[in-house]
């Protein structure tokens, strides 16, 4: 007789702010239903027909698996939540964790639930406003995947043209200095400097046009996700203290030169 494999067809997601609702709108079609828990009783709004509103324990029961689109801060205790709830099953759902660093929630996972059957580790590099319209060359990065459950969504998501790409955590992590924290960063610093865009006389050039997108990037990002990039990506505190020190060490030079200067004007 053939092995019965688990099958998704219920989805529970946790977490409806802005990414929690836009995969719930976006990401879940092939499912037979959406069941979905945030502590704000507003969050639910506008996703009737969409999404069944559940207890926390009820979505640990009815979902085949659980997405778990809450920030890094909340993780800790959202597992521990979770974790009396998940041992009264026989079969595991599959949990999902899309946080945009990969290795502490490794970490924790390890710590709380160590040995879990069914367990997907993802970062998706889009969001409600760049992947509306389509997810055709939008990324999505796979850090560790356990189980016959992960495959199963991974392999809905390649349907939809999303870019599926394995990556370890630490390599996902230190490719993010690049991408996510010294961009913060640097937009961060030139907005409290009070840079501004302003293309007077229309002298608009590439170099300016990057300034502007840090600065943007700094405007239009939640302050919650700045700060849990920088402080659970462990790659960010080595990072942003060599910009540092190296931005001391041109400072010197360049007081050098406007020494030069000086002594030249006065002479």
């Amino acid at each position: 007789m053939a092995e019965h494999l688990p099958q998704i067809e219920t989805v529970g997601v946790i977490g409806l702010g802005a990414m929690g609702r836009f995969i719930c709108q976006k990401m879940l079609g092939d499912y037979q239903e959406v069941i979905g828990y945030d502590p704000s009783q507003d969050a639910i709004k506008g996703l009737g027909g969409i999404v069944r509103p559940a207890s926390l324990a009820e979505l640990a029961e009815q979902s085949d698996a659980l997405i778990l689109a809450v920030p890094v801060a909340a993780l800790s205790g959202l597992i521990r939540r979770l974790k009396p709830e998940l041992t009264k099953k026989a079969q595991k759902p599959l949990l999902v964790e899309m946080c945009s660093v990969k290795e502490y929630p490794e970490k924790l996972f390890k710590k709380h639930l160590d040995g879990y059957e069914e367990l997907l580790h993802v970062h998706h590099l889009f969001g409600p406003q760049s992947a509306q319209n389509s997810f055709d060359g939008h990324k999505i990065f796979v850090t560790s995947q356990t189980g016959q459950l992960a495959s199963q969504m991974l392999g809905s998501w390649g349907q939809l043209k999303l870019d599926v790409a394995p990556l370890s955590a630490e390599k996902h992590d230190k490719l993010m200095v690049v991408k996510q924290v010294i961009p913060f960063f640097v937009g961060r610093m030139l907005n409290r400097i009070g840079y501004t865009g302003d293309n007077i006389y229309d002298a608009r050039t590439p170099s300016s046009d990057g300034m502007q997108y840090v600065v943007d990037l700094d405007e239009k990002q939640s302050e919650e996700l700045y700060r849990s990039v920088l402080k659970y990506n462990r790659y960010a505190k080595p990072a942003i203290r060599l910009l540092m020190e190296k931005g001391l060490v041109e400072l010197s030079e360049l007081e050098t030169l406007w020494g030069e200067l000086e002594e030249e004007l006065a002479a």
